[in-house]
């Protein structure tokens, strides 16, 4: 995987809904290695002293906000060999746990009013990290019924 796509899967992973409730749907095994990717990047991030951007992204989850960590991020695995392999490793054992990804409307850019008349996310199981609606940019935003399940 290139710098620049593991960068951005990395990210994901950091920043994703999973992680916002604590984890509580990831299975033990899934967890570990999700505290594991974690705290490889950040402390990357202390030693390069840059730790503030994840802060920063954390505090207010904006779509310039991830790309900066993810931009920052990518820099380093371009730059730092073992760190790469480290953080593909991790991110191949996160998919072999079997961590379900679900993306509804994610990264979308409308000219005008985005419309989403009705949203269902589900998931059987554990190891879910669900997403809707994020990092959307548009002039409004008409949303109807919206339901996440895991």
């Amino acid at each position: 995987m290139d710098p620049a796509t593991l960068a951005v899967a990395a990210a994901a992973l950091l920043f994703g809904e999973a992680l916002k409730e604590g984890g509580k749907h990831l299975g033990q095994g899934t967890a570990e290695v999700m505290g594991q990717l974690i705290q490889a990047i950040r402390g990357k991030f202390q030693a390069q002293q840059v730790e503030g951007l994840i802060n920063r992204a954390e505090q207010d989850p904006t779509e310039r906000n991830r790309q900066k960590v993810a931009d920052e991020l990518a820099v380093y695995l371009t730059e730092d060999s073992a760190f790469a392999a480290q953080i593909h490793a991790l991110v191949e054992q996160l998919d072999a746990t079997g961590l379900k990804r679900q993306q509804i409307a994610t990264d979308l850019a409308v000219k005008d009013t985005l419309k989403a008349k009705s949203m269902t996310q589900t998931a059987i199981g554990e190891n879910v990290n669900q997403e809707m609606l994020s990092r959307v940019k548009a002039k409004a935003i008409d949303i109807g019924d919206m339901s996440q399940n895991a």
